[in-house]
């Protein structure tokens, strides 16, 4: 059964080579071959956009703690983070004593609203695709 299957989407296929083929216009190859192109191209760019996503995650993650190890050289109460859901390093001093945050930058609040402006985009991108 999955024989006849692959028979027949064989055959399709060469029906619709040999109809494109017998089209006879060279600019209907040249409008495929530039589809094709833009189409690989659009793939290219996405896996390159998320390599440079990845590297960016790591040298952020890298550099907070860096900055943090030359906090702590220097017996000081501020630490640095990344907040993955922000995308952004965070800023946090505290008392002497370490209990109490004295100033979060950016704060709590301001997170919070990073996080529900970025799920309405999201939500009035996904209405629009």
């Amino acid at each position: 059964m999955e024989t006849q299957g692959s028979a027949m989407s064989s055959s399709l296929q060469n029906q619709l080579m040999t109809l494109i083929n017998a089209s006879g216009s060279g600019e209907t190859q040249a409008r495929l071959a530039v589809q094709s192109q833009a189409a690989e191209n659009r793939e290219n760019n996405k896996q390159e956009q998320q390599l440079n996503d990845r590297q960016m995650h790591e040298e952020m993650i890298a550099l907070s703690r860096k900055l943090q190890a030359e906090m702590e050289k220097a017996s000081t109460n501020i630490q640095f983070s990344y907040n993955d859901e922000i995308k952004a390093l965070v800023v946090t001093v505290r008392e002497a004593t370490g209990q109490r945050v004295i100033r979060e930058i950016p704060s709590q609040e301001a997170i919070e609203l990073m996080r529900k402006m970025r799920d309405v985009v999201g939500n009035i991108l996904d209405e629009h695709v």
